[in-house]
């Protein structure tokens, strides 16, 4: 009988196990290890509770590296696994924007469904097992548990699903890279994607929990281009901003690492002319309010207030005293609205690690690692990360699934 061990029972894990045990009619004993007292954890926090697991829109190139994943989302890709989870009794619909959900919209039922089939095909899962150390010995693993000291489980098959750094009080806390330094598998730079950006706490601070759609664009300080555009809504937080597009920036921002301000163009639809000619109308129609009330009907109070303040303008003077470049100083920022970029809100409340294990480290087609015998890895803890809506966890899923069926193949082809 051979041994495998799956470090780490999110979703990457879970998947791994089920392939193995589909898939084979040899003797296999699979062993799941969870750090936490319960396995799946992060699944539950997916999709804000619903658990949005895949996309219609599933392509290469929602991810960093397009030519890495193409392998693995050939093989298993959104129809596969729609499929899949409908055949272990999942019922699952789409709501938005191609995302796809279990039909109660509830990740409870994501999980139940997985775990009521690791019980039926006899997976082993032990939790409250945090792997402190690996050690290869005669070849198989030693996997120690940090919590019972020289204490081990023995396996002839190792796979990594430890996921990344984010979201450590759901399960994965990076810890899982320390486990690779004695085999020299490189790892790169860590950084939290998919995640809020913190800004100026004085700009901010009035528009706490406003929602407005707007595009935003990541701009080089240096040389003032414009290096990253998207159209979303942003939620603006006290000292922060937030939302779907505001986190895919903090993902671009954080991969490439540059010196950056965000500007928030806050009418898209018109051009700097259309907007200064608007604004020339307006102080025609409002000539005797205060200029606190220019831009009320076109941008939500406070947020036209705040544009108002940041153009240096005297809020209790009167539109009609406007000057032409007063007008103009309003239309640009109402086209470009700059927000500094002050860090963002930590691993803690990210959604997916940028980076982790070098993809040069690991065979694409079979998620192999180069540097040790019988050894995969899958999930978030590669450097692989994909946009909002369902990628992610797509690819914990289909590479997952990938490296169970490898390691069934790589069992048949050395009885």
């Amino acid at each position: 009988m051979k041994d495998v061990i799956i470090i780490g029972g999110g979703a990457a894990g879970i998947f791994c196990a089920l392939s193995i045990m589909e898939n084979t009619k040899e003797s296999v004993n699979v062993t799941i290890l969870e750090r936490l007292e319960k396995i799946g954890k992060k699944i539950l926090a997916t999709g804000n509770g619903k658990c949005n697991f895949t996309n219609k829109n599933l392509a290469p190139k929602k991810y960093n590296n397009p030519k890495f994943v193409t392998p693995t989302l050939s093989k298993y890709g959104y129809k596969e696994i729609v499929k899949y989870l409908e055949s272990i009794g999942l019922l699952s619909k789409e709501i938005s924007e191609g995302r796809m959900y279990p039909y109660t919209e509830s990740a409870t039922t994501v999980l139940e469904v997985m775990r009521m089939h690791l019980q039926r095909l006899g997976v082993n899962i032990k939790t409250n097992y945090e792997v402190n150390k690996v050690v290869e010995r005669n070849g198989r693993y030693l996997v120690y548990n940090k919590n019972q000291r020289n204490y081990y489980l023995e396996c002839d098959y190792l796979v990594f699903a430890c996921g990344g750094a984010s979201a450590p009080v759901l399960g994965s806390n990076g810890s899982g890279y320390s486990l690779l330094k004695p085999f020299k598998v490189k790892v790169t730079d860590i950084y939290p994607g998919l995640v809020g950006i913190k800004s100026e706490i004085m700009i901010l601070k009035v528009l706490n929990g406003l929602r407005f759609k707007c595009n935003v664009s990541v701009v080089e300080k240096k040389t003032k281009k414009s290096v990253w555009t998207q159209y979303g809504e942003v939620q603006f937080k006290g000292d922060g901003i937030s939302g779907i597009v505001v986190m895919e920036a903090s993902t671009f921002i954080a991969r490439h690492q540059g010196n950056y301000i965000i500007n928030l163009d806050l009418m898209p639809e018109a051009s700097l002319d259309d907007t200064i000619r608007m604004l020339n109308k307006r102080k025609e129609l409002f000539e005797s309010s205060e200029v606190s009330s220019l831009l009320t009907g076109m941008l939500p109070k406070m947020l036209g207030s705040v544009v108002v303040k940041k153009a240096s303008i005297d809020m209790n003077s009167y539109v009609k005293n406007l000057t032409n470049a007063n007008i103009n100083k309003i239309a640009g920022l109402i086209k470009a609205f700059p927000l500094e970029i002050k860090g963002d809100y930590g691993f803690e409340r990210s959604q997916v690690t940028v980076g982790g294990v070098s993809l040069s480290e690991v065979d694409s087609e079979s998620l192999e690692i180069k540097k040790m015998n019988n050894a995969y890895i899958c999930g978030e803890m590669l450097d692989v990360d994909g946009e909002c809506g369902g990628y992610n966890i797509q690819w914990a899923f289909a590479s997952g699934y990938l490296v169970g069926k490898k390691v069934v193949e790589s069992i048949k082809n050395n009885a």
